[in-house]
């Protein structure tokens, strides 16, 4: 068996650059990192004209390959029957331990492809008989291919062992399932890779679809780029002068027609629904969120102090930022993966914060409203969901009119939420938004009395939205419960002080109940002046429906919660008016498994009957719709639960042109759902009034802006921790409405902000762990929190001491969340912005490129000496090598000549 090698006679050559530009491995690389090109073949001459070496970049065919031998991916492989060294792009993972180890410098980096390139000599046209492309375009005849041994009988080889021949694998056209998107990025790429598009201008235009459509891939595509996709498409089919330039526009053409929803709909969502465009994955929190609020760009803005901008994104999901910030369930908080490695992140205070600030500072404005559409839609009910609906209608362009029943807008917000967690000038300052968009807001009116639907439709109102809530109270259903004045209803409380009367209920009372509801009636009762107030709750703490943090201040402050605890009867003296609330009876439960649930039940013991002494009883067990304002509407369908039905993707009723969301389709939820239901509920309405087709599936995402991260050292990411909120003191909690949570101050909120892991871009897929454990085997990356359901330690501090800045884990990290750097003669490794590694750059002793870092340089020499010892460390880099190598060639074969 025998080498093959290039030579070149440089008195024939002419210095036309034809085999640079034909060279097959340059095609795929950018402008300026050629593989092949025109340079002196001697580095110590410097006059006259260049001249090609192809001995610059053709392997010296080390007897044993330094390549093949410390890749640790097995991508770098050697063919028995010729001995080409090549890479298999299949296998490289991107470490360039090749390139490093390569003492004549003939492996190179594809920065595109972010994978080792070298000169495979065309191996596809030998095995047909041809000879490589540079060698074929050559017009002066001056490159020559043969055996090495045949050139130069003094650097024969011995002869190779015959061994098994590599599997040829063949790219796969995957267009059958999966994204359409991804598919035709794959297979454009198939196409272009393959040579057999020829035609320039096919190719160029081809070349072009291709970065178009992963502009759509990665999230950064706008409404033109379909149109330009299209056009490029057509002029190939137009003007393709081969088949196969024809078949690649009619199979772009066919991708565009049959798939246009996906790629709308990766272009307006900026996501993708089946997860394939890995950079366009939503984070966990944005996909928890009832209201698709793009949390980390938001949270990446407040940590850069940029909070208007943050707002400002919010706004698009959310109109109510600084409520929510202030009352919100956090279901986002729940799904946070930094709660996987010690907390999660703020992220419902951060949001309060920047809504503050920006009110405070005069830049919570509204956006720009579209021109007027000539059309109106009445809305019923002035609660979050109603609310959430008039204000992306009437940036729409479209006439809004609300109609609510009582003196004020705000529903649940104003009258089930106590002022100590929601002042009412925060709600008052968020509905002013909405009166300055041109909401007409018209109070004091019913639905169904003071005007119908009929009335409305007569007035030119073209499409309606009942958000009605669920304000009906749940009845304990004992005896005792309707005899007496004391024993009320938890919401007619609130209610009932949340418009000024604030008289007291009773000296001791009994809330019973466990959710949100309930302790906020028992907080409101302390701040009322009750003297004793106990919680009843038929189940266990740990079941309690109720927020970990409002329980916690509940008893804090005095309030009593007695568990696994169920009504009996309410106990009195006398009857109607003049009846007096004297005890609640009660008996104790216990907890028993059922086969057809996975929640236990509280069932009865027998003779554990006890009274609980109390002047008021409270029910907070839950709401209901109250059909009555809508019995008019005899076409209205409800549920079982004695909600409304409506569509949950588009909130259609069964009256066409009438929609609905909130509490009175979902029932009693969170002011968060009934944002996102009312969000939703105004884009459906805005397609029925433009006569455009609704959407099939529920609506997915969407992110609304590329922020690149915070950067942070890795063990300051670590030693940061949520911050305890600040509360007032107890004694002022119990006599005053006073706001209880005083938030964070603004250094504290930059820096929790920054504890944000950015999973937006990071996708825990854990391609960067599995590379450098099983393949470059330092096991660098100590990342737990990467298996969500099953977390394992995570320190990030780790990297520092055990990386070597090979680049292997941001060469194979598909979104670009681990970015390896140069600037400052420093190599940095971040993920997120969290810099994990930072080592001084070593130069080469030549021309002073870039080499690595003394600790990239010391693994590759650690590896070489596993193969083959090598008594100095490289100084040199991978250009100067080359040159050095064609300058020892180049003597070899004067002298050889010579002697001959």
């Amino acid at each position: 068996m025998s080498n093959y090698y290039l030579f070149q006679d440089r008195k024939k050559c002419i210095g036309c650059h034809s085999c640079e530009v034909q060279c097959e491995s340059n095609k795929s690389l950018p402008s300026g990192s050629r593989l092949c090109q025109i340079v002196p073949d001697d580095p110590h001459v410097i006059d006259g004209p260049p001249r090609i070496s192809h001995i610059l970049m053709s392997c010296f065919h080390c007897e044993t390959p330094w390549c093949v031998a410390v890749c640790p991916a097995g991508a770098m492989k050697k063919r028995p029957r010729d001995g080409i060294v090549y890479v298999d792009p299949l296998l490289c993972i991107g470490c360039k331990t090749c390139i490093s180890a390569c003492p004549w410098g003939s492996v190179q980096w594809d920065p595109e492809k972010r994978q080792a390139i070298k000169c495979d000599f065309c191996m596809d046209r030998i095995d047909r008989g041809l000879k490589p492309a540079c060698v074929t375009v050559c017009p002066s005849h001056c490159l020559e291919f043969g055996m090495i041994e045949q050139k130069m009988p003094v650097l024969r080889k011995k002869p190779l062992a015959p061994g098994p021949e590599p599997e040829d694998v063949e790219a796969e056209t995957l267009m059958e399932k999966g994204c359409p998107v991804n598919a035709a990025i794959t297979e454009l790429e198939r196409i272009l890779d393959t040579g057999n598009l020829i035609d320039p201008k096919s190719r160029r235009r081809t070349g072009k679809i291709l970065e178009l459509m992963r502009d759509v891939a990665w999230g950064r595509a706008g409404a033109d780029h379909l149109q330009s996709m299209e056009s490029f498409a057509r002029k190939i089919m137009k003007e393709g002068p081969d088949d196969i330039s024809r078949k690649t526009g009619e199979f772009v053409d066919l991708t565009l027609t049959e798939h246009h929803e996906v790629f709308v709909s990766h272009v307006e969502t900026h996501n993708c629904a089946t997860g394939e465009c890995v950079k366009m994955a939503p984070a966990p929190c944005q996909m928890a969120c009832p209201a698709g609020m793009d949390i980390p760009t938001y949270i990446t803005l407040i940590g850069m102090g940029r909070d208007a901008d943050a707002i400002e994104v919010i706004r698009k999901d959310n109109p109510f930022p600084w409520v929510c910030g202030l009352v919100c369930t956090r279901p986002c908080e729940m799904m946070c993966v930094r709660g996987r490695i010690d907390s999660p992140v703020s992220i419902k205070y951060l949001k309060a914060f920047a809504a503050e600030k920006s009110m405070r500072e005069g830049r919570y404005v509204n956006p720009p409203k579209e021109p007027d559409k000539g059309q109106k839609v009445c809305i019923v009910g002035a609660g979050p969901a109603g609310m959430s609906a008039a204000y992306y209608l009437s940036l729409k362009g479209y006439g809004v009119r609300v109609i609510e029943a009582l003196p004020t807008a705000g529903g649940m917000m104003l009258l089930g939420i106590p002022r100590y967690r929601l002042p009412c000038r925060i709600i008052d300052l968020e509905v002013t938004m909405l009166e300055e968009l041109g909401v007409d807001f018209q109070f004091n009116t019913n639905f169904g009395k003071d005007v119908t639907l009929d009335s409305l439709k007569a007035e030119g109102f073209e499409a309606f939205f009942f958000a009605i809530g669920a304000h009906k109270s749940f009845k304990l259903n004992i005896p005792g419960e309707t005899d007496y004045p004391q024993a009320i209803q938890a919401i007619d409380l609130l209610r009932r002080v949340a418009l000024g009367d604030w008289k007291i209920p009773g000296e001791r009372v009994v809330i019973v109940g466990g959710g949100n509801v309930a302790i906020d009636a028992a907080r409101t009762c302390l701040r009322l002046g009750c003297k004793d107030v106990m919680m009843a709750y038929r189940r266990a703490r740990s079941e309690m429906p109720a927020d970990v943090e409002e329980v916690e201040q509940a008893e804090e402050e005095g309030v009593r919660i007695s568990f696994l605890t169920i009504p009996v009867a309410v106990i009195g003296t006398g009857a109607g008016q003049n009846g007096r609330v004297t005890a609640l009876r009660c008996i104790r439960a216990e907890l028993i498994e059922q086969e057809d649930s996975s929640r236990k039940i509280p069932v009865p013991i027998e003779g554990s009957e006890f009274l609980i002494e109390a002047d008021a009883v409270i029910s907070a067990i839950g709401q209901q719709v109250d059909q009555d304002c809508l019995s008019s509407i005899s076409r209205l369908k409800w549920t079982r639960r004695n909600t409304l039905f409506a569509s949950r993707v588009n909130m259609k009723t069964s009256v066409p042109g009438v929609f609905a969301a909130g509490d009175a389709v979902s029932g009693p939820a969170t002011v968060i759902e009934a944002i996102g239901g009312g969000k939703r509920a105004a884009d459906a309405i805005d397609r029925y009034l433009s006569e455009i087709p609704q959407p099939r599936m529920p609506p997915v995402p969407v992110r609304r802006g590329r922020i690149d991260w915070i950067e942070i050292p890795a063990r300051v990411k670590m030693e940061l921790k949520r911050p305890v909120m600040s509360l007032l003191p107890i004694d002022r909690r119990r006599k005053t409405f006073q706001q209880v949570e005083t938030g964070y101050p603004e250094k504290r909120v930059r820096q929790e902000a920054a504890r944000c892991l950015r999973c937006d871009i990071c996708t825990r897929c854990g391609r960067c762990v599995e590379i450098c454990r099983d393949k470059i085997k330092v096991e660098a990356l100590k990342m737990g929190y990467l298996d969500f359901d099953r977390p394992g330690p995570t320190d990030f501090s780790i990297t520092e001491t055990r990386c070597v800045l090979c680049g292997a884990c941001a060469a194979n990290c598909p979104t670009g969340a681990m970015r390896m750097e140069d600037f400052n003669g420093e190599r940095v490794l971040s993920l997120c912005g969290t810099i994990l590694n930072r080592q001084k750059l070593i130069h080469c002793e030549s021309c002073g490129a870039v080499m690595g870092t003394a600790g990239y340089l010391a693994y590759i020499r650690n590896k070489h000496q596993s193969v083959i010892p090598v008594a100095d460390p490289r100084t040199q880099c991978c250009t100067c090598a080359r040159k050095t190598m064609a300058s020892y060639m180049a003597s070899r074969l004067r002298q050889y000549e010579y002697e001959k």
